[in-house]
């Protein structure tokens, strides 16, 4: 879990899509809501690539952005759920 209050909000989204997602692979499922899905992950790599993520955390300024304590575990936690979102498209019941 990241130690890093400015992370803190996005691992508890990131937490929330991926518990969805294992609730979605016992259960048939829409296209639409993987989509909805998609979309909250979305807003995250937006702020990824801006570098919203990446910012200097106020409570560690001598630190380099990419070393904020809990940065790399956001960073899988988001590949993570790229993961089972591609998965679960691949199960999309047409």
């Amino acid at each position: 879990m990241p130690t890093s209050q400015h992370l803190d909000g996005i691992h508890h989204e990131l937490m929330d899509i991926a518990r969805e997602c294992t609730k979605m692979y016992h259960r048939e499922f829409s296209e639409d809501e993987v989509r909805k899905l998609q979309d909250r992950v979305q807003v995250i790599d937006e702020k990824y690539k801006q570098g919203v993520i990446n910012e200097k955390d106020e409570d560690y300024p001598e630190e380099n952005p990419y070393e904020q304590p809990g940065q790399a575990e956001v960073a899988e936690e988001l590949e993570k759920v790229h993961n089972s979102l591609r998965y679960l498209l691949t199960r999309v019941k047409q």
